[in-house]
């Protein structure tokens, strides 16, 4: 997992790597078409057309990419968690793609995978799970989302095979600053499609600050002192 707990972006590596190998013979195509180019004419507009092109060809490579990205296969009957049902609306404001709670088949298994929201960028396919993460459960009190355990990594693993990019968040990341994560959620598109529409209506909002993932040992400390209760409490008092 990483040292930071703000995200995992396994797939956003691989999908730039085979963008850049496969955008390498268009750029030395491009080369030679700036030269062919009279500069002193009009600079600024062949820089424009230069970009649009740019993007056009990274939209058109990042669809062929995400051409074999796995569907859910329908909505999930998984329990929401307390602090979902309002992030969901904050995301809904600048993504208007985003879907709550759908269901991912497990191959070979019985068993599925539900994603807390799915966001999907229509214009280049790019897909996002987006994940809340709390430090135990509501009612059992039973740790979960521990870095010192494997389940989240095998699940973030076949998602990133299935063609995902998985964003994870603490609940009280969401609760505290649910902006700021979906000012982060607008940097990873930026950064993998170059669209920057998103981030334009969110670069007034704070950065996200990254917060030091939990083991099991601190999960279940956690569980004993209540601390979920701490900002869900503020949570409640501010409404």
């Amino acid at each position: 997992m990483a040292g930071a707990y703000t995200y995992l972006l396994g797939y956003r590596g691989k999908l730039l790597y085979q963008y850049r190998q496969q955008v390498s013979e268009y750029q030395m195509k491009l080369a030679t078409y700036q030269k062919q180019q009279i500069i002193s004419e009009n600079p600024p507009e062949i820089k424009t057309q230069e970009s649009l092109i740019n993007i056009k060809l990274r939209y058109q490579l990042l669809s062929d990419l995400m051409s074999n990205r796995v569907s859910p296969i329908g909505h999930s009957q998984a329990r929401q968690g307390v602090s979902e049902e309002e992030f969901m609306r904050y995301l809904q404001c600048y993504f208007t793609t985003t879907v709550q709670g759908v269901q991912f088949k497990i191959p070979m298994s019985k068993k599925s995978y539900s994603a807390d929201f799915t966001i999907v960028h229509n214009i280049s396919g790019i897909s996002i799970d987006v994940e809340v993460d709390e430090p135990y459960a509501g009612l059992s009190l039973k740790p979960t989302h521990c870095w010192d355990e494997d389940s989240d990594c095998r699940r973030n693993q076949l998602f990133n095979e299935w063609g995902w990019i998985v964003v994870r968040f603490t609940e009280r990341q969401v609760v505290q600053a649910p902006l700021s994560c979906c000012k982060f959620i607008a940097m990873v598109i930026a950064q993998v499609t170059g669209d920057r529409s998103y981030l334009e209506l969110l670069e007034s909002q704070p950065d996200l600050l990254p917060v030091k993932p939990w083991t099991s040992k601190e999960a279940r400390q956690m569980a004993k002192q209540r601390y979920r209760q701490t900002y869900l409490r503020q949570k409640i008092n501010n409404r």
